[in-house]
């Protein structure tokens, strides 16, 4: 009730959603106050059974936005298999402003930055992003385990912070791993 007495005292015309609660709550409050709904859909991503439920409403929600925009071109796919009609999809990609910005530096100014030996014959991967479950870093560090016990040294740059960290750290340890995954935070 307080969403919908903000969005009439307001006088809201458009609704933006962008997941599986804001989606349900901008259907409910249209149903006692007329705006547009508008979503972007970022993608699915259930790591219990309970939020697989709530995904597999959002999904099935997207065909009762006014429109609705998706971040890559499989999920616009997505979105016309769940039932969104093409003239009301459309393809946003995320962006990064890069104007203005100065030039990257070369390769070996950015492997001198975090510290890595132009002589390694390592093979360097980075995983940028927040450190959470859904992003599945636990797998990029077993893949780095299972590459070091077959003969292909490489090291695992892990750029973000999150509330997965400290189980990742863990992982590192088990599998023996010091040395060759690097935490460099935010």
């Amino acid at each position: 009730q307080a969403a919908f007495r903000l969005c009439r005292d307001l006088g809201v015309a458009v609704w933006h959603a962008h997941d599986y609660k804001s989606n349900l709550l901008g259907l409910a409050i249209r149903r006692l106050y007329p705006m547009t709904l508008v979503t972007t859909v970022h993608g699915w991503m259930p790591v219990t059974t309970r939020l697989a439920a709530y995904e597999a409403l959002d999904r099935r929600m997207l065909r009762f936005y006014d429109h609705v925009f998706a971040v890559s071109p499989p999920l616009v796919e997505a979105a016309q298999r769940f039932g969104v009609p093409h003239d009301r999809l459309t393809f946003l990609p995320n962006g990064i402003e890069v104007s203005g910005r100065p030039a990257p530096p070369t390769r070996d100014a950015a492997r001198e930055t975090i510290g890595i030996d132009p002589d390694n014959a390592d093979r360097h991967v980075a995983c940028i992003g927040r450190l959470s479950e859904e992003k599945c870093l636990e797998r990029a560090i077993r893949t780095v385990a299972r590459l070091r016990d077959a003969g292909h040294p490489t090291h695992l740059h892990l750029v973000g912070k999150g509330p997965q960290r400290p189980t990742l750290e863990d992982a590192v340890c088990r599998l023996k791993l010091d040395g060759r995954v690097t935490f460099h935070g935010w």
